[in-house]
């Protein structure tokens, strides 16, 4: 069995028997949840020494900043936060505990205008 989810992983990790029969090692309870759940995840690895590895946590009114669902896959709930228009949009996303601010880091691929995440375009789904 190849659990290909969170609720997969976590249900294998909680069945003791296919732990003892799977070839794959499974990652503890702890560890999954830990790694689903972004802010514990750059916390976690901070904490560890990696700081220089995980985005500065940013503050609303320094643009632009990503701004993320904790608990999310594929980008589905991820926003550019360009400028006051962006943020205002993302009123309350911003303000809710289930999302996290990152520094924007601008790359060969990621600026902010070619980004494909955008709030305008994404806020109102």
């Amino acid at each position: 069995m190849v659990p290909l989810s969170v609720e997969a992983l976590e249900a294998a990790s909680r069945d003791e028997a296919l732990r003892r029969r799977n070839p794959l090692p499974l990652p503890s309870l702890a560890a999954i949840r830990r790694c689903d759940d972004k802010a514990a995840l750059n916390a976690h690895l901070r904490a560890r020494g990696f700081a220089l590895h995980v985005p500065a946590e940013a503050e609303p009114g320094r643009w632009p900043y990503m701004l993320k669902r904790r608990w999310d896959a594929c980008a589905r709930n991820a926003f550019l936060v360009a400028g006051p228009a962006d943020e205002a949009a993302l009123a309350a996303q911003v303000a809710s505990p289930d999302f996290l601010r990152q520094e924007w880091i601008e790359g060969r691929w990621n600026t902010p205008r070619t980004s494909s995440i955008t709030a305008g375009a994404r806020a109102a789904r």
